[in-house]
């Protein structure tokens, strides 16, 4: 474990130039592990979250309370796509109960990797999932989703299936949203953007891209109910016409 973690700060580079004051650790600290928990906070923060569950946090206790600081996972996030390995991401998900930002890429076992992460992780915030099978019971998962995580800030489930409207009708339970990307699903209807637009009142970013089933008036209802707020609305222009493009004047941000 000790070569492993050497091998780790040498790839980081993590030196005395790393501290805000390096005369200080210089002529006070012998090693590292005299380092007051803020200084060691500050070298962990350059670390990825497997480097630090699967490395840092088995080094000894008090680096293992150190690698599961609240503090230093709101800047992290993990990512799992389809060349990571699944033992490594259960690994990484039972030791990170602090993980903010959870990314899945082109997964097959998706459902199998959210499950984990309900039993393990409670401080999510952001949640991307991209091109992602999400089971036969999708509307269950999304359920599930919504009820271990009401305060998510952050959504995609960028071209993922099977969607349902019954699947899509439980993202207006999510109040705190700022961020939602539902670009490439094919089921999504204008009724469900309607009752997004109308419950998820702090949006400031919403994808529709290739969203085929949308509107004039549902992009007119949008516009109306978070025209003021918004700083990014993608939209599929395909079938859609001035009588939407015009009223995108009505989006000050």
């Amino acid at each position: 474990m000790t070569s492993a973690l050497l091998s780790l700060l040498e790839e980081k580079r993590v030196t005395s130039d790393t501290i805000s004051k390096p005369s200080l650790v210089t002529s006070k600290f012998k090693s590292i592990n005299d380092f007051p928990d803020e200084l060691l906070l500050k070298i962990l923060s350059h670390f990825r979250p497997e480097e630090l569950c699967l490395v840092i946090a088995q080094v000894c206790e008090r680096w293992n309370a150190l690698a599961r600081d609240v503090t230093l996972w709101k800047s992290l996030s993990y990512r799992c796509d389809k060349y990571s390995e699944f033992s490594k991401d259960v690994q990484v998900l039972a030791e990170a109960p602090a993980l903010h930002s959870f990314i899945i890429d082109n997964r097959d076992d998706a459902f199998q990797l959210l499950e984990l992460l309900f039993d393990s992780c409670g401080c999510l915030k952001k949640l991307n999932l991209r091109f992602c099978s999400l089971s036969e019971d999708s509307t269950g998962l999304l359920a599930s989703i919504v009820a271990f995580y009401p305060n998510l800030e952050e959504l995609t489930l960028k071209g993922c299936f099977p969607l349902t409207e019954a699947g899509y009708s439980l993202i207006p339970r999510l109040k705190k949203l700022s961020v939602l990307d539902l670009s490439h699903s094919e089921e999504l209807s204008g009724k469900a953007v309607r009752l997004i637009a109308e419950s998820c009142q702090h949006l400031k970013k919403l994808n529709l891209d290739d969203v085929r089933k949308i509107s004039d008036d549902d992009v007119v209802h949008i516009i109306k109910k978070l025209g003021s707020q918004l700083i990014t609305l993608i939209l599929d222009g395909e079938d859609l016409t001035d009588v939407a493009f015009s009223n995108l004047s009505n989006c000050v941000r």
